[in-house]
C-alpha cells in the first residue's frame, strides 16, 4: 500500500514543482527587485534577496521529487522492506512539509503584490 502511495507522492512532487515554477514565473514580473527570502520566528523579515530567487523553492521541489524518484530504484535493490518504507516515509514527510512551507511563502509573495 505505501508503495502505491509513494509513487503518487512522487508524480506529486512533479506537479507540485511544474505548479511552483508556473506561479514563480507569473510573480516575476510583478515582483520588485527585493524579495523577503528569509522570515524570522515572529514571520518579520530577517533577509532580502534578489527577486530570481523565487526559483530556489520550486528547484528544491523538483530536486527533492527527482531524489526519491532516483532513491526508490536504489531502494528496490539494496534495502530490507522495512528500511524502504522508513525511507518513503520519510521523504513523503519532507516533500509534504516542502510543498507547505512553498505554498505558505507564495501567499506571502502574493500578499506582496497587493
Amino acid at each position: 500500500m505505501l508503495g502505491r502511495t509513494y509513487q503518487w507522492s512522487i508524480r506529486l512532487g512533479f506537479g507540485v514543482a511544474l505548479t511552483f515554477f508556473a506561479l514563480a514565473s507569473l510573480f516575476y514580473t510583478r515582483l520588485p527587485e527585493r524579495i523577503p527570502i528569509q522570515f524570522a520566528f515572529d514571520w518579520t523579515v530577517s533577509n532580502w534577496g534578489n527577486k530570481i530567487m523565487i526559483f530556489t523553492l520550486p528547484a528544491i521541489v523538483l530536486i527533492l521529487a527527482g531524489a526519491g524518484y532516483g532513491k526508490n530504484k536504489e531502494w528496490e535493490v539494496s534495502a530490507t522492506a522495512g528500511q524502504k518504507r522508513i525511507n518513503q516515509v520519510a521523504l513523503i514527510a519532507c516533500q509534504l512539509f516542502v510543498w507547505c512551507m512553498g505554498a505558505y511563502i507564495f501567499f506571502l509573495y502574493a500578499r506582496l503584490l497587493e
